[in-house]
């Protein structure tokens, strides 16, 4: 099916949609250069762990798994259009609305690490706060409801 598509758009000379992938890239991309929202209830900027947050949740919540730009910038900064701005100042290849890539989501707001048998993952916003950081080769989890659930298991293996 898709070797007819991409036979056609070559035929016609069209050149192939972005992925949803890309799209979503290129929003999150976007979304990361605009300043922080007003936080309604402290009206001070909004922390970047929560804006991500925030981010991720608005994509999401949209059942027909779309982004639509106009409502973006609704949502999080009212009557003012930085993403709209952006995106036509810098002739980002976003459109109006956009469908947006789900495992694209999750990598912006989860990250995984893994190496030589050791797997581990976190959301961004540990990253942020410090709560998860390295210093020199050793990675601290700074986490007391995590240490005391792996201090257990090594008790009951002990």
């Amino acid at each position: 099916q898709k070797d007819i598509s991409d036979y056609f758009l070559s035929w016609l000379g069209l050149e192939a949609p972005s992925s949803s992938r890309e799209l979503t890239e290129h929003f999150l991309d976007a979304v990361a250069q605009l300043p922080a929202p007003v936080d309604e209830e402290s009206g001070e900027p909004m922390e970047p762990a929560a804006f991500r947050e925030q981010v991720v949740n608005f994509a999401v919540k949209n059942p027909a798994r779309t982004v639509n730009i106009k409502a973006f910038d609704e949502q999080f900064y009212g009557d003012e259009t930085p993403l709209q701005d952006f995106v036509q100042q810098n002739q980002v290849e976003l459109g109006e609305t956009f469908r947006y890539d789900r495992q694209a989501l999750r990598d912006y707001h989860f990250h995984r690490f893994k190496a030589d048998g050791l797997y581990f993952g976190c959301r961004h916003a540990f990253l942020l706060s410090g709560e998860v950081r390295v210093e020199g080769d050793t990675v601290i989890i700074d986490h007391p409801e995590l240490a005391e659930q792996l201090a257990e298991l090594l008790r009951d293996l002990g």
